[in-house]
């Protein structure tokens, strides 16, 4: 893979910063760091090619949108089994986080996911069905206290 050149980069910290609602979103973006739309759609489109953009989606502020059911499951499950649990949990609309993770003696679980539900008993009902799908009874969830801080990651180019 080839490393980002200079206008790679304006490209994606112009796209972090968020699309604007627009007939010709990308002309507004490429006007703003003095590209042409056509440079800019060619190359958010090898960026994509090339993986270092995996998809461009719409964020949702879940507990504004109405979303109060957020529970942090953790699940330990058999070496043998990470994979199809794994994908067995990704595929589940209720899951918007899936991670492997490795075991450590005060936790030791090795499969994370984040369930969201409408509130929070809901929340607890999917976490059973989701157990019981998966034949994993060796879970525990986790709820949050305070969110102490919640944004989007915002990367930007090295030091040259």
């Amino acid at each position: 893979m080839t490393e980002l050149d200079v206008k790679d980069w304006l490209v994606v910290e112009s796209l972090q910063s968020g699309i604007p609602l627009t007939d010709r979103p990308y002309a507004v973006l490429a006007e703003g760091i003095g590209m042409d739309e056509g440079e800019f759609i060619r190359r958010t489109a090898d960026l994509e090619a090339r993986g270092i953009i995996r998809r461009m989606g719409l964020r949702i502020r879940h507990h504004q949108a109405g979303v109060k059911g957020n529970i942090m499951v953790v699940w330990r499950v058999p070496e043998a089994r990470i994979e199809e649990v794994g994908q067995l949990l990704a595929k589940q609309s209720s899951i918007s986080h899936c991670y492997e993770r490795p075991m450590h003696p005060e936790l030791p679980y090795n499969v994370y996911s984040m369930v969201h539900a409408p509130d929070p008993e809901a929340a607890r009902v999917e976490v059973i069905r989701l157990a019981e799908l998966t034949g994993i009874d060796d879970y525990k969830m986790l709820t949050t206290v305070r969110e102490l801080k919640k944004s989007t990651p915002v990367y930007q180019r090295p030091e040259e």
